[in-house]
This record gives structure tokens, sequence and C-alpha cells, in this order.
């Protein structure tokens, strides 16, 4: 959490966008989803809790809970992996815990911007088994994302063995990052890319986990 986007901002935020649900996915964390839940009450802002967990392979992995409590239980099992790093704010920030009138409640000692000790695939495996759902995050970034991994030092030989593959269709959104990211552009943009078979079943793999929300 940032003290320039507590809980009140967020909310307030939303109605002033038109934006009915939003979702709470910081990263390794759900230490300020019942901030949010608990600021939405009297609003008609639904609030999913949820966390971005970063993988041993370093894939950024939005998994959403069926409520607080269940988020924090998974939350328990995501710790529980982190690397004893302690946080430097002065490099990394400050991983602030706060209330729903923005107090702050605490503070994150553990870095939580790394890798857990657990494989994509295992880290959905257990959001599952709490009843969550498991989104692939940004995929149409060189970095942190699955495709990015599949595809590590694959491009180039796959356009020259496989040209017919070399080019497809890829969609993308907007995410959060920031209140400034609010009511932003959340219309699918389609564009270009050279590509590999492995990264077409990846997209694959991503469309059936989107289409299973709607």
């Amino acid at each position: 959490a940032e003290l320039d986007m507590g809980a009140p901002e967020i909310i307030a935020r939303c109605r002033d966008e038109g934006i009915d649900m939003i979702a709470i996915t910081d990263h390794n964390s759900a230490r300020n989803t019942e901030a949010l839940s608990r600021a939405s009450e009297n609003s008609d802002v639904e609030v999913i809790p949820g966390l971005e967990v970063q993988s041993s392979e370093d894939i950024h992995i939005v998994c959403l809970m069926p409520d607080d409590k269940t988020a924090r239980v998974f939350e328990d099992w995501i710790v529980e992996r982190l690397p004893c790093i302690r946080n430097i704010p002065d490099k990394f920030g400050t991983q602030l815990v706060i209330d729903e009138n923005n107090i702050i409640t605490e503070e994150s000692d553990i870095l939580l911007v790394q890798g857990i000790d657990a494989t994509a695939d295992e880290i959905v495996d257990r959001a599952r088994s709490f009843g969550g759902l498991s989104i692939l995050a940004h995929i149409d970034r060189p970095v942190y994302s699955y495709v990015a991994v599949a595809l590590k030092g694959r491009r180039r030989c796959c356009s020259k063995s496989r040209p017919s593959t070399s080019w497809v269709l890829l969609l993308k959104a907007s995410t959060g990052g920031g209140s400034s990211g609010l009511g932003g552009r959340t219309e699918p943009e389609i564009f270009h890319t050279s590509i590999t078979d492995e990264g077409i079943l990846c997209l694959c793999a991503f469309r059936i986990l989107f289409h299973s929300v709607q």
C-alpha cells in the first residue's frame, strides 16, 4: 500500500470512474484486502481479494480468492516460501499495511518483491485448492511473464524453422499499478508479434483462464 492511494481513495476513484468491481492484488501480500473490503461497505464497489504471486521462475500470477480470510490463509502459504531477505525501504519502498481509514497498522519487514520457493504450477494448484482463480499476469511483457519464460532463447530459432507461426495476434489490456491506472484503458488492444509454438500454447492456456472468469 502507498499513502497516496489508501483504501478510501481507491474506492472513491472507482465510483468516479464508474468502476463497480476491483481486485486488490498486492505483490505476495493480502494484508490490505480487508481494508478495501471495509472501505467499500457503503458503496456499490465490489472488492475481490487476492495476491500477485511471483514464482521461483519469476513468473507473476494473479491469484483471486473467494474472501479476505481465504486470501490471508493463502498468503501464509506464500510468506512461508519467501526468502528471508529484509526490505530496504530506501531502495524498494515502504510496505505498509493500513486499515479502512488509512491508519497504518504495521509495516512488513520481509522483502515482498521477490520470487517464492514454489513453481508457477505449484502456485496455481495451491490457489485452486483454496477455491481461487489464477490468471497469468501481463503476458505481453519481456520479463516476469509466463510467455517470456517459456520463449526464452527460442524466438529466432522458431521464426526461421516455422515461418507459418512467426506472426500471431495477441491481446493486451491495462492493469493497475497505482491510482493513475484506475479508469484507464481496459479494452483489449490487438497487436502483432513474433512468437513460437510454445508461446501459442501459453496464450491458449491464458485464453481458457480468461474466459473462465466471464
